[in-house]
């Protein structure tokens, strides 16, 4: 039986959030929300879930108003609404899932802004745009020194969790690897990634994968 309470959870809380909703025609919101819960509350997801979502939902609706907070929650509604970890083209299709949308149509204006500032959230290189650097922000929290010990560690294991059919020798490997050179592509966030490697060493290796990291109730 599939468990629909992190689906209503999350519907609840991107409810919460009227500019959001006012983004897409009133007679498509029922379908389109129902589809992207479902898309964020995928079993394989455990960082890059509802949480996730919830987080950066709420933080942009603390920090910024008007067209920025409407396109900053649009952002973070669909960066990682289509997610395979073992994919390479997730940010590509989600921007194409974007683009189709009907918010996207609504808001001619805001389509190409948005669908630039989802494909840089691909971080091969520092965002260009200033909704991408101003999401990015919000988005890598996580690696930052200034984030919490608690966000830290559950983001650590969170992303364990989304590769445990990696054997862990390997997966320790790739992992300090993209942090050693997320640190070297972005100088800032460097003492942060340091403390994601002590973080590393300390992990069980093979947690068997949880619930996900879910919404508070």
């Amino acid at each position: 039986m599939i468990d629909k309470k992190p689906r209503e959870r999350l519907r609840a809380r991107i409810e919460q959030y009227p500019l959001l909703k006012d983004a897409f025609p009133p007679e498509t919101w029922e379908a389109t929300i129902t589809d992207l819960c479902e898309r964020w509350c995928e079993p394989h997801r455990s960082w890059h879930g509802p949480k996730h979502l919830a987080d950066l939902l709420q933080k942009i609706a603390k920090r910024y108003r008007g067209p920025a907070a409407t396109c900053l929650q649009l952002i973070a509604l669909y960066h990682d609404a289509i997610y395979n970890p073992k994919a390479k083209d997730n940010e590509e299709k989600s921007t194409e899932l974007w683009l189709l949308s009907p918010a996207s149509q609504k808001n001619k204006s805001l389509a190409s802004p948005v669908a630039v500032a989802l494909l840089e959230t691909k971080y091969k290189h520092r965002p260009s745009s200033q909704l991408g650097v101003m999401f990015m922000e919000l988005d890598c929290a996580a690696l930052h020194a200034s984030a919490s010990a608690q966000e830290k560690q559950e983001y650590e294991e969170g992303i364990r969790q989304e590769y445990l059919k990696i054997g862990w020798k390997k997966y320790k490997a790739l992992r300090t690897k993209f942090l050693a050179k997320w640190g070297e592509r972005f100088p800032e966030y460097k003492p942060g990634t340091e403390a994601q490697l002590d973080i590393l060493e300390t992990l069980k290796p093979n947690r068997k994968p949880d619930a996900g990291i879910q919404i508070p109730r």
